[in-house]
Order: C-alpha cells, then structure tokens, then sequence
C-alpha cells in the first residue's frame, strides 16, 4: 500500500478528503446543544450526505457494523437510554494495488421517549464519533467553529463590476480604437462556471445536481479566504436565481 497515493472512491486525495471532511456546513447543521453549556451538535443528516459525496455511497465506500449484543436499554424514569459499545465504522481508500479498508471502532449513546429512537440515536451517536477521529469537522471539536459563530458571520459583498469604458469616436467603446475585451463565461453564463473543490472538480454548474448548487450558493461561502470558494459561491449564487435553474427545478419536480 502506497500511502501518498491513496484516493477515497470519489478520487479524493488524502490532502481534498481532510479539507472536505472539515469545510463549514450550512448555518443550519449546527444546533446548540440544550443544556450542554455552550456546545455544538451537528446534525447527522449532513454528516451522511458528506460521507456520501468523499467515500461514496453508504455500503460502497463507507459503512458501519456493530454486535447486536452491545447494544443496551436501560429505562429511566421517563426517557429510555441506550448505548452501542461495539460499533465499527470503516471506509474505502484505493491505490494502485486496489481498494484498502479500514475500521474505527467507537461507541455511543442517546437517550429517547421511545426506544427504537433511543437506539437510532445511539448508533448515529457512534458513527459521528468515529467519523469525528478522521477529521469530520474537527474544526468543531478543536473550538475554532460553532453554531454562534456561523450564525454570526457577516457576508462579504461581491466584488463591484468594472464601470464600461466610455465609448470612443471610432464605435468600438474603448477608447483607443480596439474592441472591448469579452465578458468572461461566468459572467455572462454562471451556469459555465467551472467548480475547482471538492469531489464535483471539474463540472460546471449546469452539470451537476439541484441539491449541490444549492449548497455551494450558500452564503456563508464568502466570508472564506478561499478564493475559488468564493468565485464558486457568486456563480452558484447567480446561476440559482437565473430562468435556467428555475426551469430545471420545475422540471425536477
């Protein structure tokens, strides 16, 4: 096994896959924790999708098993609380010798109304700590992000287009007797704009799925020193709100 040459499923290098793993969620992933004196909890439905988009499909290039047996219910007085003491969590990496699995065993707890729940929880409880030892927005855990601070973060406006050139006497608008120089795609066409990060690099904006310009028109994408996170964020921003993209989600519905 080669490590420098290791790439998850979705040809994700080790260097991608830990930027990936810790990129700023949607405002909305991030919960207070009640009671939990200032904590951060981040919601598992996000956490699945970006385990998806790294590895690859649940079962495919990432999955999870635990013994049935180390899983226990205890009832309290009005909730019902259970753990998961055996859980592996494992995930797909390839060389050029061919696909390498590996495992991360953790474990879990939650605590619920309804056992079944209680259950559920304590199984997603053990997946996030599992995928919390690879870097899942260890951005989090270290203190550095949390739900007051994303929720707080202030736009950055998008950079002012240049004014047009007054135009000349010969018609050409420039001034000094040559053609302007033409817009570049993004500007005329954000749906051309082609994406640089992430397991999407690569595709352009008219290429990819619904749901992922969406995310990447996410707001809070400005205030990153990123450059092409910011670039990404306008055009997806701008392709969103165009006639095209609407017609694609009336069609998709």
């Amino acid at each position: 096994m080669n490590i420098t040459s290791l790439k998850t499923l979705t040809g994700l290098t080790l260097a991608d896959l830990a930027a990936k793993l810790d990129e700023e969620l949607p405002p909305d992933a991030y919960k207070a924790v009640p009671g939990g004196a200032d904590l951060t909890d981040i919601d598992p439905n996000h956490m699945n999708r970006i385990l998806n988009e790294v590895f690859g499909l649940c079962g495919l290039g990432w999955g999870y098993h635990y013994d049935p047996a180390s899983i226990d219910l205890r009832n309290g007085e009005k909730r019902i609380f259970a753990t998961v003491g055996n859980l592996n969590f494992w995930y797909t990496l390839t060389d050029e010798t061919g696909p390498h699995r590996f495992e991360i065993q953790a474990t879990g707890g939650n605590d619920n109304s309804v056992a079944q729940y209680a259950m559920k929880g304590a199984i997603t409880n053990a997946i996030g700590n599992a995928a919390s030892k690879i870097g899942f927005q260890e951005s989090v855990y270290l203190g550095k992000r949390d739900h007051r601070t994303v929720a707080k973060r202030k736009l950055v406006p998008p950079p002012a287009k240049p004014s047009t050139p007054a135009a000349s006497s010969n018609g050409n608008g420039n001034g000094n007797g040559a053609s302007p120089a033409p817009a570049t795609p993004a500007d005329d066409d954000p749906g051309s704009h082609v994406i640089h990060v992430g397991a999407a690099k690569g595709k352009t904006l008219r290429e990819v799925s619904i749901e992922k310009v969406v995310y990447f028109a996410d707001p809070t994408r400005y205030a990153r020193a990123d450059e092409n996170a910011k670039a990404l964020a306008l055009a997806a921003e701008r392709y969103a709100a165009s006639a095209e993209f609407t017609a694609k989600k009336v069609k998709a519905n």
